[in-house]
């Protein structure tokens, strides 16, 4: 195994002196090393340095350490050995007793071992410190559970013991939650075959069963879910809005099944061969491995087994179609999917209020950890591995009925390793010595050396990379190209970033695309958006960054559009750099004795960005209010309506009054269109400019965000579906119900309580003509009675209604006339100045 892995990484192992003199990196994609554990490992101190909320490393901090550049270049030989002898141990352990003490069937273990392992390293190398030694720790609990369930006769503390800790100390989220799914699959069968076949010992090994899940749950998932919340509690509320998990980015991420029986699975290596994550041809040599599975019931062997090895495979076959059925996804080829089946129980329970809605929200909360279809592959590919390791020994035993021992255990093997050397993309990968360019060493330019060095001893200081390497974009260098995340540059060079990549806050995306879209239309107010409102004082600029050779890249050509507008810039100036990395510096800081508020409709917002009238004051947009109400200096509102901003800072400073859409069914029904669809990255939003695109399921073009309350919305298709959302009111009374969305229409059709109802925009919003759709504010005065009510929104006749969330306002709380508004928390009084307003708060 060692030795496998120094052939297939050995120019990361020569690379190693170069690495611990700090002259290169191992970084590709989402494998980046960080260069100090103090501020760039721990969740606090990495959040500080990025200007976003880190989670994973909370939960997987005791194998992400191995990230640390200098430990990287062995761990990726060493860890990925480990991970697969766990592999081997894992098949190994549940093979004897099928094999029993046959030589040929370790040999078979091994081979099943390689396969599977390999389809992994060549697929999730990037994070092979979570997913490929998560998997091997996943696969020896079951294993280890198997063992129990099907071969022993008395539940083992010890075993016991064993799987918990290998559940609990797994660090990938994803193989907790689909343990526990395999578990009550695996204890399930088996006492449904009980029953079946012999009823006489079912209360037993059903009370059994259920005291052995009882004590994994309380050993393995509740501590487990304690540490999560210890941990990462601070951040787990927003990881929704930073990971999209919703109807259309499953759909997306379905797999066909050509794919399922070839055992592909989405990977970073087929994404820099290819530009997509997956290979644009299924590997067909892998059915082999399918082929065979398919044809177990066929041997002779099958027929002399044990009847309870017999249960056992036909438990691990039913499994195995029942994870590919969960990988399918939403398929037009699959009417019925897994997907479909879990989108109609949980609206059901929901349906049921109380517990069911608790039952529903643990469903949603299910597909949200897991994210793509292609995590359950995890579960047959386990599957596949043990009974490929069956199917190896008895066709072994086939083929010596005519063939010399020897001579028939090589054809096994040359069958057993046919989907590695017969497909091209393996072979060339593992016999490269970089694992296809994916691990070459990247080696450090002395211009970032320098650039480094220089911001070393600046005391304060906040960088903006621009442009950025996500989003379909690699960097040239030397003659060859590498993809990395930005967060690489962020880590090596040490200094506050305001990052907006991948894995950033969802707010820092949208604010930075406003600085691409100015590039994007060559104006240049994109300079007074990351000095006024970011307070950037150092652009880090990769000098070769341009458009991957395959695959999709958004904004393509803004590489040269930066360019001219660095050239061109009036508030940044060229102070560092060479021909692979520059620094450009803030020329004066930014005026903070003046705090401005813009809240004014997006054509507004552009006309004074162009003519740049309130450039050089600190400047934020309602997406900001925290930032701009807790600003130092005097405050003003910009503003084309005064309504519209006093319910901005109104449902502000009374949250509680404040309801979002999270409808159970979000993740399963095609008409809500989630805004995570498009916030993976900062560029990715550029979707929404046009309301032709394709991937943009709203058909509405959406030119900016910053009138939000939060980061995130829902947008409501044109059909049947009706969008529900939670209001309370705390006491009987007049209440004006307040929706902030964004809608063509001037109206939005609505029912609460069932009665239906019409909600109005405000008026100097209505009767808009530009082709896009703004951020506002619709109304209505009801009665309500205390207690909790449902605004349900309906939408028949328009592209899209998007909501960001809805507010219950007491009408005593409703100015009589906001053209002049001195309540006795929130005052807002004209100046001279026109769309200018003073604003005072107690």
């Amino acid at each position: 195994m060692l030795l496998f892995h120094i052939f297939v990484f050995r120019d990361v192992v020569a690379a190693i002196p170069s690495i611990l003199r700090g002259d290169a990196s191992i970084v590709r994609e989402e494998l980046v090393p960080f260069f100090d554990f103090g501020t760039q490992f721990w969740g606090e101190g990495t959040s500080a340095l990025t200007s976003s909320e880190e989670v994973r490393v909370n939960y997987s901090f005791w194998t992400a350490w191995v990230r640390y550049d200098k430990i990287l270049p062995f761990a990726i030989v060493l860890l990925n050995t480990v991970s697969a002898f766990i592999l081997f141990y894992a098949f190994h352990r549940i093979g004897r007793y099928i094999y029993k003490r046959s030589l040929f069937g370790i040999i078979a273990a091994l081979l099943a071992t390689l396969l599977i392992h390999t389809i992994l390293l060549y697929s999730k190398i990037a994070h092979f410190y979570v997913l490929i030694i998560g998997f091997s720790m996943f696969a020896l609990s079951l294993s280890l559970l198997c063992e129990q369930v099907f071969f022993k006769l008395r539940l083992s503390i010890k075993n016991v013991l064993s799987v918990s800790a290998l559940t609990l100390f797994n660090p990938a989220i994803h193989y907790h939650v689909i343990f526990y799914v395999v578990a009550v699959l695996i204890i399930g069968l088996h006492t449904l075959f009980t029953l079946i076949m012999n009823r006489k010992f079912f209360w037993k090994y059903f009370w059994r069963g259920l005291r052995y899940f009882g004590l994994l749950v309380l050993l393995s998932l509740i501590p487990y879910v304690v540490f999560i919340f210890a941990t990462s509690g601070s951040s787990i509320s927003g990881v929704s809005t930073q990971i999209p998990v919703n109807y259309w980015m499953i759909y997306y991420a379905s797999l066909a099944l050509p794919y399922i029986f070839s055992l592909d699975t989405a990977g970073h290596v087929d994404l820099i061969r290819y530009g997509n994550y997956l290979a644009p041809i299924p590997r067909f040599g892998s059915m082999i491995v399918m082929f065979l599975i398919g044809s177990i019931f066929m041997f002779k062997r099958w027929h002399t087994m044990h009847i309870v090895v017999k249960v056992f495979i036909i438990t691990l076959f039913i499994i195995m179609l029942f994870a590919m059925w969960m990988t399918i996804g939403y398929s037009e080829n699959s009417p019925y999917s897994f997907h479909d089946a879990l989108g109609n129980v949980a609206i059901f329970f929901n349906g049921l209020g109380g517990f069911g809605a608790t039952i529903a929200s643990l469903l949603g909360t299910f597909i949200n950890i897991l994210r793509f279809p292609h995590r359950f592959q995890f579960i047959y590919f386990y599957v596949a591995g043990l009974l490929f390791m069956i199917v190896l020994v008895w066709l072994r035993e086939v083929f010596m009925r005519k063939r010399r021992m020897v001579t028939a255990s090589l054809l096994v093997i040359l069958i057993a390793l046919f989907p590695l050397y017969a497909n091209n993309d393996y072979r060339t990968a593992l016999a490269s010595g970089d694992l296809a360019t994916f691990a070459a060493p990247y080696h450090i330019p002395q211009d970032l050396k320098d650039i480094k060095a220089k911001l070393s001893g600046q005391a304060t200081t906040k960088l903006f990379i621009l442009p950025t390497l996500e989003s379909g974009r690699e960097l040239m260098q030397d003659g060859k190209s590498y993809s990395f995340l930005d967060k690489y540059l962020i880590y090596y060079v040490g200094k506050p970033t305001f990052y907006y990549g991948a894995g950033a806050n969802t707010d820092n995306k949208l604010i930075s695309y406003l600085v691409y879209r100015s590039i994007a239309y060559n104006e240049p107010w994109w300079e007074d958006i990351l000095a006024d409102d970011l307070g950037i004082t150092n652009l880090l600029v990769p000098v070769n960054s341009k458009q991957r050779d395959q695959g999709m890249a958004y904004l393509p050509g803004i590489e040269g559009k930066i360019r001219k507008s660095l050239a061109h810039s009036t508030r940044y100036v060229k102070t560092a750099g060479g021909k692979d990395y520059e620094l450009y510096s803030l020329k004066k800081p930014t005026d903070s004795t003046l705090s401005l508020l813009v809240d004014t409709q997006w054509q507004t917002t552009l006309d004074h960005l162009n003519k740049r009238d309130v450039s050089g004051f600190a400047s934020f947009f309602p997406l900001q209010m925290r930032s701009y109400l807790l600003s130092k200096g005097g405050k003003k509102i910009m503003t084309d309506s005064v309504e519209r901003t006093y319910y901005d800072i109104y449902c502000f400073m009374n949250s509680k009054q404040t309801a979002v859409p999270n409808p159970i069914s979000l993740p399963f029904n095609s008409e809500y269109v989630a805004s995570s669809n498009f916030t993976n990255n900062t560029l990715s939003l550029s979707t929404l400019y046009a309301k032709d695109d394709d991937y943009n399921y709203l058909h509405e073009n959406l030119p900016s965000f910053m009138n939000l309350q939060r980061p995130s919305f829902v947008g409501l298709t044109k059909g049947t579906s009706t969008l529900p959302i939670k209001i309370t009111a705390p006491a009987d009374g007049a209440y004006r119900i307040l929706l902030h969305g964004a809608s063509k229409k001037d109206t939005v059709q609505a029912a609460i309580d069932g009665k239906a109802i019409q909600l109005n925009k405000v008026q100097e919003d209505q009767k808009a003509t530009g082709d896009y759709v703004d951020f506002s504010y619709f109304y209505i005065d009801a009665q309500l009675p205390k207690g909790n009510h449902t605004l349900s929104l309906k939408n028949a006749d328009t592209n899209a209604v998007i909501v960001d969330s809805a507010t219950l306002i007491p009408k005593a709380d409703v100015p009589l006339d906001f053209t002049h508004i001195t309540t006795g928390k929130i005052a807002i009084t004209p100046t001279v100045q026109p769309l200018i307003y003073d604003l005072r708060m107690e």
